[in-house]
């Protein structure tokens, strides 16, 4: 378990994905990055059973493959961005794509073809990266002065992405 708190990471302080914002929203006060550094793994495996898998309702996802993926975002963008990337995927359009994973989300997201439902939210995934990294507002301001910020994290995001991409094959020729 890794403590970070680099200049350009979004997150700032951050420990086993958990963030300082993570941890105020978890612990309901306040919280120092020092707090961050000092987390447990039994106190970061709390926070994520609830907050990125049970209080969403991602643990009622049957597939593992799908339910992990889901999760994965959640942790990483937020599980209202995950849910909706998983209602886009689901083909939800409008006011159905509202980041809450109730009832409708989750009786689509267990009847629909896992590799499709798949294959859709990590396309949707990868092009937000894109957006991310070109659309900084930060990287538009200070190219010359720091040309990296958002896109140094991309090569970690498309590892994050690799073991999913591999698994969707594994379902397909399944």
């Amino acid at each position: 378990m890794k403590y970070t708190n680099k200049p350009g990471d979004r997150g700032g302080p951050t420990k086993a994905g958990i963030t300082l914002s993570t941890l105020a929203h978890w612990r309901g006060r306040p919280c120092t990055a020092a707090e961050v550094e000092a987390l447990t793994i039994i106190e970061i495996e709390e926070i994520y059973r609830f907050l990125y898998i049970r209080e969403p309702g991602f643990d009622k996802i049957q597939s593992k493959e799908l339910r992990v993926f889901v999760i994965d975002a959640g942790v990483q963008h937020d599980v209202r961005d995950a849910t909706r990337m998983l209602q886009r995927a689901l083909g939800l359009t409008g006011a159905d794509v509202d980041g809450d994973c109730g009832p409708k989300t989750l009786a689509l997201a267990n009847s629909k073809p896992v590799p499709i439902t798949l294959s859709r939210m990590l396309a949707d995934r990868i092009s937000y990266y894109g957006r991310l990294v070109q659309d900084d507002p930060q990287l538009k301001r200070a190219l010359e002065t720091f040309p990296r910020l958002q896109a140094q994290w991309a090569e970690g995001w498309a590892n994050r992405m690799a073991p999913f991409i591999h698994s969707l094959g594994e379902l397909t020729c399944a």
